[in-house]
């Protein structure tokens, strides 16, 4: 069960203090982690006259569209969906159908054009909840508004002929506003983000997105806490994604830079990184009348709100897979487990006015959504994928670009939704652990001792150490193959069977050798790497003696029983 968060939120009294982000008011005590391009309110301008309203601009779509558009106004400038080729996901009818996530966050403005038709439910000020203010507990009013923006990320309606697009467009939202200026000061502290993890849990999100976090500079009472809120209610299945933090430059941020925040940094959290692609990117100037871009140099020069960049299509087309870096500001540390882009990304103004209605943003905030949304998609796909599954998933599928394997800049490295659908679709429907135990319980019930061969190669069953871990104490034997140690079947299945080897879950190595050739036994190395790890007799006890045991109708867990 879910501790009882409200007995514990005492522990952020103490947090009330300035946020470690500029782009946030004074009586703001939670930190965003978002980094608008300007935070200056232009002054206010008249309507444009017909005749200076874009012409080519206008119509950036064609008919019939180009390959993977959509007819959403600014689609052509919305690089980040084919960089991570998430037009997978809409041309399989990955919608996000039926999946709930909790979006905690500033709030939301929900008259926005492009949540027309987007079910976003009521959700709850939390702030007004920890302070008991009725009144205030339904008034959602995003003040930055850096919470529409993130939802429009990943519900943006697609196809409907107007401003951006998002991924997921038929998924529930339920917002959580965890910042409101006319709440207490501890409302506004972290203890907001934790009240709102319990109440996703308890409405039965399936994802949560959290584009936010903490100081750097949390008690260890704190952070325990954190861990133990996410632990809990992550326990259900249910994924979150955090935000790694924007303080990843050095010469800015001095001894804070690349801290770690929370709840980025929770172990069942996946904290994402911002990339962007390497290459100088296309210069815009934007009409503040209608949120249209036109390339600079363009002689009809519109009434300009100012310059901005982007990244056309076709040049992420020409780029080569792995053509991108760390965003300079995305913070690099353990936290990171994936990047998404983060730099130039298209959504909702920040309402001022005489301001177009689209601006470009950037931040860990902005690529924190792309991950949700592809979690979103697993959701639908196979609603039995947890934290777990969801991290070897992003490992396995992701592309690597900082350094082969895992690295803090980029974690495993940047999302790919193509890899993602390709990947999950491969998954049984029906959850393996139910499966695959049924079939196992039905043996040892009938007084068999079953053994479940080759156990690191299912598929099915990476990420899922729990389940594993319940088949070895139910009786079940578990057997793995020598070359699997060796990525003689991949990477993955190597991760997968040092992993189990590691937690002692694997009671007998035996060959899958095809010839002595090309698949050889292995078990003579298999032999010393176990004994130089673990010790000769552990080695012979899983290389040799089980083996013995097993021909013999011996208990294999003899000599650690």
């Amino acid at each position: 069960p879910i501790p009882i968060v409200d007995d514990n939120l005492e522990l952020f009294s103490d947090e009330i203090s300035e946020p470690n982000s500029t782009d946030i008011p004074e009586t703001t005590n939670i930190p965003e982690i978002d980094t608008p391009v300007s935070t200056e309110t232009p002054e206010a301008t008249e309507e444009p006259s017909s005749t200076n309203e874009p012409t080519a601009t206008e119509e950036p779509t064609t008919t019939p569209l180009p390959e993977h558009y959509t007819n959403d106004l600014l689609y052509y400038q919305m690089w980040h969906h084919n960089a991570m080729r998430d037009y997978v996901y809409r041309e399989n009818d990955i919608t996000g159908k039926g999946v709930k996530v909790g979006v905690i966050d500033t709030g939301i403005m929900r008259d926005w054009e492009d949540f027309e038709d987007v079910d976003i439910q009521d959700g709850i000020n939390v702030c007004a909840l920890l302070d008991n203010n009725e009144e205030r507990l339904h008034i959602m009013g995003d003040a930055h508004p850096h919470g529409t923006g993130i939802i429009g990320n990943i519900a943006a309606k697609i196809n409907n002929e107007k401003g951006i697009a998002g991924i997921v467009d038929e998924c529930t939202v339920i917002p959580y506003k965890v910042e409101d200026t006319a709440c207490s000061d501890f409302a506004n502290t972290c203890a907001g983000i934790l009240k709102a993890l319990q109440l996703a849990y308890e409405d039965g999100c399936d994802v949560v997105n959290i584009s936010m976090g903490s100081d750097p500079d949390l008690t260890e009472s704190q952070i325990q806490m954190f861990n133990t809120v996410v632990d809990s209610v992550t326990s259900n299945g249910m994924i979150i994604v955090a935000a790694a933090g924007n303080e990843g430059e050095v010469d800015k941020y001095g001894d804070l830079a690349n801290a770690n925040i929370y709840p980025a940094s929770c172990k069942n959290v996946i904290g994402v990184g911002a990339v962007e692609p390497d290459c100088e990117p296309l210069h815009l100037i934007v009409d503040d009348a209608t949120g249209l871009y036109g390339e600079i140099g363009n002689p009809q020069h519109f009434q300009v709100y100012g310059e901005i960049n982007t990244y056309t299509f076709d040049m992420i087309n020409d780029l080569e897979r792995n053509q991108y870096k760390k965003c300079d500001f995305s913070t690099a540390n353990d936290s990171v487990f994936i990047s998404a882009p983060g730099k130039e990304i298209r959504t909702y103004a920040y309402g001022w006015e005489g301001v177009a209605p689209y601006i470009s943003h950037m931040g860990t905030s902005e690529a924190t959504p792309m991950v949700a949304a592809a979690a979103i998609g697993v959701k639908q796909m196979r609603p039995y994928i947890d934290t777990d599954m969801f991290k070897e998933i992003l490992k396995e599928t992701a592309i690597d670009i900082d350094g082969e394997g895992y690295d803090v800049n980029t974690g495993y490295g940047m999302i790919d939704f193509e890899g993602i659908y390709n990947y999950v679709s491969a998954l049984p429907e029906t959850a393996p652990e139910k499966t695959i135990g049924n079939g196992l319980h039905a043996l040892l019930n009938a007084g068999y001792i079953p053994i479940l061969a080759h156990v690191e190669r299912y598929r099915s069953l990476h990420g899922r150490i729990p389940a594993i871990q319940a088949f070895w104490h139910d009786g079940v034997v578990l057997q793995a193959d020598t070359q699997s140690l060796f990525r003689g079947f991949g990477l993955l299945v190597q991760r997968q069977c040092r992993k189990l080897l590691s937690l002692g879950l694997i009671d007998l190595f035996s060959s899958d050798a095809h010839n002595c050739t090309s698949r050889p036994p292995e078990m003579l190395t298999c032999f010393n790497y176990i004994s130089k790890k673990y010790g000769a007799d552990y080695a012979a006890t899983l290389c040799c003696n089980n083996a013995i045991r097993l021909l013999h109708g011996e208990a294999v867990r003899k000599d650690f029983s």
